[in-house]
């Protein structure tokens, strides 16, 4: 999975509300530091693809409650112009913690933390307090440990910041000029920020799946139908609050589940239901001071990406295993 995808999955959390799964992001890396620029307006030839099957078909009635569904989505994130929200997040992989036989998954990690965007382009995710497992090495079992820092990620528009706290730097991967003001829309999870109904089906087989019993809320599933995309997710779940269409949760299902042993890759948020959201037609105010989305840890060395894996060489931290690796997962409050 790319680090861009990772940074995108958070960033679309934010906004949702998503981003957005770097070094260097699959996106940028088309045009990005080390691998040419296109000139000023020109765009890189996309290769024809050859569109999957579609895995169901519509009903009249269910293409008209969609189309008002997706209508109504994006009329109201049209609106929002700034976002902050608390958030909790689960994350489930098979290799690390699998599911026990006649028993549920649990999650290798729980986190709890904040999100914040502002139209169009700009996001951060921090988490702020992680759990997850870790074998004791006196009784070889399984204990839960919470971990001394969780990730983070930024987008100020113009570059792309991610933090190593176990390295004490702060990665920056500048956007190419022509994709500036439009990389979230146009990352990998282009329904999280600023959904535009038109390009939704474009890019994705979609349906309602609402239960009859939730008279508030809208249930959206979300197929990809290009092999970029269908490369990171196989599928998303994403529940809006109505009428706001403000989000609630969204499912990240990375790795098909297999049901023969209920065993599955995913991730999962949810969002605060009290966020605080100034719109674009009101009082604005300052909800947000300029350097929000350029993170700045005392003490940490920021650091181009400019194809590199990792600090430069002569970096005063000697090199570590990144924290969501650092302990053998898995937590489930």
């Amino acid at each position: 999975m790319t680090m861009f995808f990772r940074a995108g999955r958070f960033l679309a959390a934010i906004a949702f509300a998503a981003q957005l799964g770097f070094g260097p992001p699959a996106l940028l890396a088309q045009y990005g530091p080390g691998q040419g620029q296109p000139n000023q307006g020109e765009r890189p030839a996309v290769p024809p693809q050859n569109l999957p099957p579609p895995p169901f078909q519509l009903s009249p009635q269910e293409q008209a409650d969609l189309g008002r569904a997706l209508a109504a989505w994006e009329q109201k994130s049209s609106q929002v112009k700034t976002f902050k929200c608390n958030f909790r997040h689960w994350v489930y992989d098979s290799t690390y913690m699998p599911a026990r036989p006649g028993q549920q998954q649990n999650a290798w990690k729980t986190a709890d933390g904040e999100l914040k965007f502002a139209a169009p382009d700009k996001g951060s995710i921090r988490e702020t307090a992680v759990w997850t497992w870790e074998i004791d090495p006196k009784t070889r079992q399984m204990k839960a440990v919470k971990l001394d820092h969780g990730e983070e990620w930024a987008c100020d528009g113009k570059k792309i910041y991610s933090v190593n706290h176990d390295q004490k730097t702060v990665e920056e991967t500048p956007i190419p000029r022509e994709l500036q003001g439009q990389m979230i829309t146009e990352g990998p999870l282009p329904f999280a920020f600023g959904t535009k109904a038109d390009k939704l089906r474009e890019r994705y087989y979609l349906r309602l799946i609402t239960p009859k019993d939730r008279k508030d809320e809208v249930w959206l599933e979300i197929l990809p139908k290009q092999q970029r995309d269908a490369a990171n997710f196989s599928k998303v779940e994403v529940i809006l609050r109505s009428p706001d269409m403000q989000p609630s949760a969204i499912r990240i299902e990375v790795k098909p589940n297999d049901p023969r042993t209920g065993q599955s890759d995913s991730e999962v948020y949810e969002f605060e239901e009290k966020s605080i959201i100034k719109k674009l037609f009101g009082e604005l105010g300052n909800l947000f001071s300029p350097d929000t989305f350029v993170p700045a840890p005392a003490g940490y060395k920021h650091y181009q990406n400019i194809g590199q894996q990792g600090p430069p060489p002569g970096n005063a931290t000697p090199p570590g295993t990144p924290q969501a690796q650092r302990q053998t997962p898995n937590y489930n409050r």
